[in-house]
């Protein structure tokens, strides 16, 4: 058995290999790695689409993943500083009817106030509380003063849920 110099069909790099490697296989890679590299580049599992975003603007993208563009990707992120969003325009109807609600507020907390807990300072994981509760409010309030600054505090899980069960004052 001897020892046969061939080249990586990925790399290019030279290398030996047994003769009944070769007879083998006809493809030669130095690694694995070369071997997954080549295949991946030249069968891909997912393949690139092209989407028409909404707004018109075509988004490049693999099958079942973006739909918008970076635009209207930021635009659906921002919270709606309308005066005139109330609380009604937000509720959903289904079975987190506030959790829209709940994102404007963690989106209005930590971009005014540090990610940590008022109470121990822990900052691993914070939530944001509404001081005065959502239900607290008639429908027709604006978004704006639900969830203003100064209804919002930042509670550590633990803190939080004495908070809600009125084993915490603030």
């Amino acid at each position: 058995m001897s020892n046969i110099q061939v080249k990586c069909r990925y790399c290019q790099k030279e290398f030996y290999k047994k003769s009944w490697e070769i007879k083998n296989s006809p493809n030669h890679y130095c690694s694995r790695t070369c071997f997954v590299s080549y295949s991946n580049k030249v069968k891909p599992k997912r393949k690139k689409t092209q989407n028409v975003c909404p707004c018109g603007v075509l988004v490049e993208q693999y099958v079942g993943r973006r739909k918008y563009c970076d635009l209207c990707l930021s635009t659906r992120k921002q919270i709606p500083n309308s005066p005139n969003i109330t609380l009604r325009d937000a509720l959903t109807n289904d079975v987190q009817r506030f959790a829209k609600v709940r994102g404007y507020a963690r989106t209005v907390f930590f971009r005014e106030k540090p990610k940590k807990c008022q109470i121990c300072g822990y900052d691993n994981h914070v939530e944001v509380a509404h001081i005065r509760g959502l239900s607290s409010f008639d429908l027709d309030t604006p978004l704006s003063i639900v969830n203003h600054i100064d209804n919002l505090v930042g509670l550590c899980p633990n803190h939080h849920w004495e908070f809600d069960n009125q084993m915490l004052s603030l």
